[in-house]
């Protein structure tokens, strides 16, 4: 239940030269080993979708037109944001409902917040208040149509371990790069000798402290690692007996009463034609389910999709991400927070004297986020390496 696409398989990335004419790099290794996916939509607000809401039924509000303003106005508001400016505040005095006003104070709220999430929220795993104003949507995106795996993502690393030797089920607790070799020492005190040491643990490790380093990391890394946010999305993939919803939509959205929650739904029917739906919830949202137990999560879900459609029928059959509670995650991914800025993803990846290395999507800033930028990255660091 972690990645599910590659975002883009390219050729090309807009605004990046030095991938003009190149598929996504995770898309080449499919290519290169006959890893089947499937090709979704092309964007994914290109997609098929359809608008409920907490009143039953269909929405009957004009929201696309909301979303176009969101979208136009992004780039004149950010201009005039600094880096303490979160998304929140930064349409905090714009009216996003000024074309479409329903009349209703809170419901105008309730759509403006869906807004925020459906743009951003989805995006960064989190929430208004805390994503950077300034620098969303200053990533890079791959051209070209979204792709899934029908067989799972998992085929992408069990492809790239081949021929290497994977120690498995060793927790690393600190590393000492203080004398001519970096060692790493695991909870059972096990210690592995090396020249160079690539650090590619989630950003929410690293701010947990769970591997201690000697000497600390220079401060300006700490600072950097601090400053970053990370993102939680979870996942809810209820399969049914049959069908009850919109086959042909690819996305089912619900703008609720004062909240977000389970506010986007993927129809998995479309591609695989299994009769399941993929539900997401991200930022607050996810904590706060992520101490829920299964059947209180899927309780809420099912109530939701009542609301959307009355005639939905029970599961039969479950599965649940819950990044907050895995303890070698504890995130999503990655987002550039209020009070970050887009130098600190450079300067974690930075090297240290040469022998510690960090890769991740949370070092790369123009893919920042994605399976595809933590591979960039580590692509990245393994030239370093071979330079130095």
């Amino acid at each position: 239940m972690g990645a599910s696409w590659i975002h883009g398989i390219g050729k090309g990335v807009q605004g990046l030269q030095e991938w003009k004419n190149k598929y996504n790099p995770l898309y080449q290794v499919t290519l290169e080993n006959n890893i089947k996916t499937l090709a979704t939509w092309k964007e994914r607000d290109n997609g098929e979708y359809l608008f409920y809401w907490y009143k039953g039924g269909e929405m009957t509000y004009d929201v696309g037109t909301v979303f176009k303003l969101f979208q136009n106005s992004l780039e004149i508001l950010q201009d005039k944001a600094n880096i303490n400016t979160s998304l929140k505040e930064m349409y905090s005095k714009f009216n996003l409902t000024q074309k479409t006003s329903s009349g209703d104070a809170k419901l105008d709220q309730n759509i403006k917040d869906y807004t925020f999430a459906h743009f951003c929220g989805f995006e960064y795993a989190a929430d208004a208040d805390q994503i950077s104003g300034k620098y969303i949507s200053n990533d890079y995106l791959f051209l070209g149509p979204e792709h899934i795996f029908p067989d799972g993502y998992i085929q992408i690393p069990i492809t790239l371990a081949k021929d290497l030797n994977v120690i498995l089920n060793q927790k690393i607790t600190h590393i000492d790069y203080s004398g001519e070799y970096v060692n790493v020492i695991t909870d059972n005190g096990q210690i592995f000798e090396a020249n160079r040491v690539i650090v590619t643990v989630p950003l929410a490790i690293l701010k947990s402290k769970m591997i201690t380093f000697t000497p600390q990391l220079p401060q300006s890394k700490q600072d950097s690692i601090e400053k970053m946010g990370t993102g939680l999305m979870d996942k809810l993939y209820l399969e049914f007996q049959d069908v009850f919803w919109d086959e042909e939509a690819d996305w089912l959205y619900y703008i609720s009463d004062g909240n977000v929650k389970w506010g986007i739904t993927l129809n998995h029917y479309q591609y695989t034609k299994k009769p399941a739906l993929i539900l997401f919830n991200f930022g607050k949202d996810a904590r706060e389910f992520s101490e829920l137990s299964d059947e209180d999560v899927i309780r809420s879900a099912m109530e939701t999709l009542r609301i959307m459609y009355p005639q939905a029928t029970d599961y039969v059959k479950y599965y649940r991400s819950n990044w907050n509670h895995d303890q070698f995650a504890r995130q999503a991914y990655s987002f550039v927070k209020v009070g970050a800025t887009k130098e600190d993803p450079l300067n974690i990846a930075q090297d240290i004297d040469k022998k510690i290395y960090f890769a991740g999507e949370h070092t790369n800033f123009n893919f920042i986020g994605s399976a595809h930028g933590a591979y960039i990255s580590g692509i990245d660091v393994a030239s370093k390496i071979i330079d130095d």
